[in-house]
């Protein structure tokens, strides 16, 4: 049905797993803007086709907020850039007193909680 809506009005954010349905919805759609939080990187490697991942050509701007790819808790994020622009929060590596591999995250309940200690002092 028409709207009135105009594909250059639409800004889609998407986390983890949504980023790569938002890139589906631009791929359709032509949108103007897409953000990508922390892009899943399971089963979404470089070399899955650009038409089943977010990737720069779904969206007039494409942006990218990087906070847990590379080594770690194995690939859970995209390592490499998606984007026209994309941001690795602490330079890509690993978060500080984040859990390095999967024992540790699921003996910590890290796993479950997506959660990491930022303070020296547990509370």
């Amino acid at each position: 049905a028409k709207t009135g809506l105009k594909n250059e009005d639409v800004y889609l954010v998407g986390h983890s797993l949504g980023t790569h349905v938002a890139g589906k919805v631009g791929q359709k759609f032509k949108v103007h803007r897409i953000t990508a939080l922390d892009p899943a990187g399971v089963m979404y490697t470089k070399e899955i086709p650009l038409s089943e991942r977010l990737d720069k050509s779904d969206a007039d701007i494409v942006d990218a907020i990087h906070t847990n790819g590379g080594r770690g808790l194995p690939y859970l994020g995209l390592s490499f850039p998606i984007g026209h622009f994309d941001f690795y929060v602490n330079g890509g590596i690993l978060q500080p007193s984040c859990a390095n591999n999967l024992w540790d995250a699921m003996k910590n309940f890290n796993f479950l909680y997506g959660e990491c200690q930022y303070f020296s002092v547990q509370f």
